[in-house]
């Protein structure tokens, strides 16, 4: 679990500061030397199409790697609604859910893992009081 957490925070950051250099205005992807594709405002190739977006989600950005896929989002709706849509959507498109899901999320904040054929997907959102939205990041590997 550890390793996870540190994977989601270290895309969420590299995602977050991609996003933060204002490049062209017509360009939104980056490529690295290690063919890591960093886009801004965009879904990386390949996002499956089991995987719900949330309704009205602003999409930050994504990164892909050759080790998975870590997409960021920032919703206009409270951490509780965010996660369970997600439980129960997951679930719907053939999801197995962690038997943890519930002791890892409360209604500020959760971290959610599920299970389909040889994919994982990792979600972690947090609700901001400030800003009064939850910022989602969804990691599949």
């Amino acid at each position: 679990m550890k390793n996870l957490i540190y994977t989601i925070l270290l895309s969420s950051v590299v995602l977050w500061t991609a996003c933060s250099k204002k490049n062209e205005a017509t360009q939104t992807e980056i490529k690295t030397g290690n063919n890591n594709v960093i886009r801004e405002n965009a879904l990386p190739d390949g996002f499956p199409s089991d995987i719900p977006i949330y309704k009205d989600a602003k999409n930050m950005g994504s990164v892909k790697t050759s080790s998975g896929s870590t997409v960021t989002f920032e919703i206009n709706d409270k951490a509780k609604a965010v996660g369970d849509f997600y439980k129960q959507e997951l679930v719907k498109n053939g999801y197995e859910a962690d038997p943890n899901n519930d002791k890892m999320s409360n209604d500020n904040q959760g971290v959610i893992s599920f299970k389909k054929g040889g994919k994982t997907v990792d979600l972690t959102y947090k609700y901001n009081d400030a800003k009064g939205k939850t910022m989602l990041t969804i990691l599949i590997r």
